[in-house]
């Protein structure tokens, strides 16, 4: 009886691991908006660190592995006010076998692969899952969600805006800093004249 009670508190942790009351770990990202010229892949750097419930041990020979795992999804919102749609696949980041200890970061690469024949605002979700089993969304976590965006088009307008400042204001900025270098330049002039005049 006990031994059976023993058993039972041993592999209930393991069954609840991506449980909040069991792990606590954050997902995240450089770039919190990324933008596909066109259907193509893409290399996503996602960083993770684990506090509640480290060590975990991620990849490894485990049949069925814990990894850091991506959805991606039509946005039939707006980027604004993202909304999923159709599933559009799954990914995974490349990585060996690694213990995720509490207080470290680990980033790992991820290539998404954009069809062509998806429409242009995209959800990419990303979570750590456990193969066949379930993703840490499934318990309770709350996922790491990136707006994807297709675009064929340059994002400076060919033609100048006359209420667009960001011309003006480059080149007032270039403006300052020949400015900048010329005083410096005049400075040490002065220095070395002030020295030799000594």
């Amino acid at each position: 009886m006990d031994g059976s009670a023993n058993h039972m508190d041993q592999s209930t942790p393991a069954e609840n691991l991506f449980d909040s009351s069991t792990l606590h770990y954050d997902l995240r990202v450089e770039q919190p908006f990324f933008c596909f010229s066109g259907e193509g892949t893409t290399s996503v750097p996602v960083t993770l660190s684990v506090g509640k419930g480290a060590p975990l041990a991620l990849y490894g020979d485990d049949p069925e592995p814990v990894k850091i795992g991506a959805k991606l999804y039509v946005n039939t919102g707006l980027p604004e006010e993202p909304v999923r749609g159709a599933l559009v696949g799954e990914y995974r980041a490349e990585s060996d076998a690694f213990s995720a200890q509490k207080g470290r970061h680990y980033t790992r690469n991820m290539l998404v692969t954009v069809p062509a024949e998806v429409p242009g605002e995209l959800i990419l979700d990303i979570d750590l899952v456990k193969e066949g089993q379930f993703w840490g969304a499934d318990q309770g976590h709350r996922p790491l969600s990136l707006v994807v965006t297709q675009r064929r088009v340059a994002i400076r307008p060919a033609q100048p805006d006359p209420l667009d400042m960001t011309e003006a204001l480059m080149r007032l900025h270039d403006a300052r800093a020949r400015e900048a270098r010329y005083e410096a330049v005049i400075f040490s002039l002065l220095n070395q004249l002030d020295k030799r005049d000594s």
